[in-house]
């Protein structure tokens, strides 16, 4: 994947009177424009005060075979959000179909986050839990770090290159407010219900049980 299409930036701060760790995340550079906006699986923009940001890490997924095999409740239940607090799509730019969210937490030494790879998962519903589509974006070499002395485990503002699209699709050229705004866009890819794929599983078996039948002929 071109290093190029990391879109999402991770502005990481602590606050120095407060143990607090604030995760600044966005899709919308100001700086450059590499910006990437979200559309749906139909191709339309997500409108603002839509969708879901957050960010967290995920467990056991590590691959993007893990991403890809996964059913939707999979997905969800292996991903631990950073924060309890979802956000929304909002921006100063009030552009569609990106967004500009913070959250705090709090990361003590025997956290399980800490040394964890972060990831921004984006979803069409107003909560995760609600979404049926997502977009799956891994900051390659962004760690979740440990409070010291009372200031935030994580700090700078960090635009990573490296980072590595796990779940969703990037397609064609998008204007938003009558800007180009950059030369790819992430769409939000369906995650099959735990149902749905347990169907497709049975379709598989019984054509491959179908292909044995007729070997044997």
């Amino acid at each position: 994947m071109k290093t190029n299409i990391a879109s999402i930036f991770l502005a990481l701060s602590s606050a120095n009177l407060s143990a607090v760790t604030t995760v600044n995340v966005s899709n919308l550079d100001s700086v450059n424009t590499d910006d990437r906006a979200i559309v749906d699986n139909s191709g339309s923009v997500i409108a603002l005060g839509t969708g879901s940001v957050q960010v967290g890490y995920f467990d056991t997924f590590v691959s993007l075979g893990d991403f890809g095999t996964a059913n939707r409740n999979e997905l969800l239940a292996d991903f631990q959000e950073f924060t309890t607090t979802t956000g929304n799509f909002a921006n100063t730019f009030n552009a569609p179909g990106f967004f500009s969210v913070q959250f705090d937490e709090t990361i003590n030494d025997l956290d399980p986050i800490v040394g964890k790879t972060m990831h921004t998962i984006v979803g069409n519903g107003l909560t995760l839990a609600t979404s049926t589509d997502f977009v799956v974006f891994r900051h390659d070499g962004e760690l979740f770090a440990e409070e010291v002395a009372g200031v935030g485990g994580n700090s700078g503002l960090v635009r990573p290159t490296d980072g590595n699209l796990m779940l969703g699709a990037e397609n064609g050229n998008i204007t938003v407010l009558d800007t180009s705004v950059g030369s790819y866009r992430m769409a939000l890819v369906p995650v099959p219900e735990p149902s749905s794929a347990a169907l497709l599983g049975l379709g598989g078996l019984a054509l491959l049980m179908r292909r044995r039948r007729e070997s044997n002929l």
